[in-house]
């Protein structure tokens, strides 16, 4: 009787065991077909996960240099303004020294860019740092404001940042009508003012016309970034900067009635008081460290993948590989 009464309850725990362990094994199974379900189906696929996990981060390069440059250059340049006021050294070497940092951006974007529009600008900007240097060399000099020669420095001077304004502004955004019939119509209505003028002035000269056709030119420098809505969105940090240099000349022109000299480096004469002429010196440097900073912002735009990103790959583990866990 004893044997009949335990051989029923062996066999009910054999088969408790039995069942308990197709159990573990069913679900090992079904851990495995997931894990094989998320695995790609072919190499193309897993190829394509990581070239989709690759990601393009901007270093902060090129944001710390134009920050650095601009508070810097704002700063010394006030300090700069306050030194020749107080006669402490001479504003020409000032002057002379951010003339070099703009031909040296001029240079650098000629350099760098491949495209002919941009060089043609770059050249012309090296044409007018020529000019400027010569402007300074005739204001140290103490060649009087109103005499012809300072007249046609200043229309070659404008006439030469126009040049290199076009050669910037054009690369890329003749996008709309628009930008073609404002590059038509500038020309015309330069014209006309400047006959209007002439016509117009009570004892009107030649010099006349020089001081209309210069204002007329720096006029279009600002027209041909601010108004055209192609600039703004293909180059919205060069068109910014650019345009800002003209509306800083011409208002402090009008302030100043100086039309003859926008570039505002008759404070250099020595028969100026650096007091009373202390503005103009400031935003004559203000005027060179935009076309400084105008030249690298484009130089970024120009260099993008070599100087001003990196790139950094996110890899997933190997598709196919169980992990510890797993094992």
């Amino acid at each position: 009787m004893s044997e009949q009464v335990i051989r029923p309850d062996a066999s009910r725990e054999q088969d408790a065991l039995l069942t308990s362990e197709q159990a573990t094994a069913s679900t090992e199974e079904d851990l495995q077909n997931q894990e094989s379900s998320q695995e790609p189906s072919s190499i193309e696929e897993e190829k394509e996960l990581l070239v989709s996990s690759e990601k393009i981060i901007w270093t902060p390069a090129f944001l710390l240099t134009f920050g650095l440059t601009l508070v810097l250059g704002l700063s010394a340049e006030s300090l700069f303004a306050q030194g020749w006021a107080s006669r402490l050294f001479a504003g020409q070497w000032i002057i002379l020294a951010q003339i070099a940092l703009a031909t040296l951006g001029w240079l650098g974007l000629g350099v760098i860019t491949r495209s002919p529009w941009i060089r043609v600008g770059c050249i012309f900007g090296g044409i007018w740092a020529v000019f400027m240097c010569l402007s300074t060399f005739t204001n140290v000099q103490g060649v009087a404001p109103g005499t012809p020669v300072q007249s046609y420095i200043n229309v070659a001077t404008c006439i030469a940042l126009l040049g290199a304004y076009i050669g910037l502004s054009i690369e890329g955004t003749l996008l709309t009508a628009w930008d073609t019939c404002l590059f038509f119509l500038v020309p015309i209505v330069a014209a006309v003012d400047v006959t209007l003028n002439y016509f117009m002035t009570p004892q009107a000269s030649i010099l006349t016309v020089y001081n209309t056709l210069a204002t007329n030119a720096i006029a279009a420098c600002c027209l041909f970034w601010w108004l055209r809505p192609s600039c703004w969105k293909k180059h919205p940090g060069p068109t910014f900067i650019f345009g800002l240099v003209p509306v800083i000349l011409l208002i402090a022109a009008l302030i100043d009635t100086s039309m003859h000299d926008f570039f505002l480096l008759q404070a250099l004469s020595p028969y100026s008081n650096p007091r009373v002429y202390t503005n103009n010196f400031f935003f004559a440097e203000v005027a060179l460290l935009c076309v400084l900073l105008g030249c690298m912002r484009m130089a970024k735009g120009e260099l993008p993948g070599r100087f001003w990103l990196r790139k950094t790959r996110h890899h997933r583990p190997q598709f196919g590989h169980k992990t510890d866990s797993h094992r």
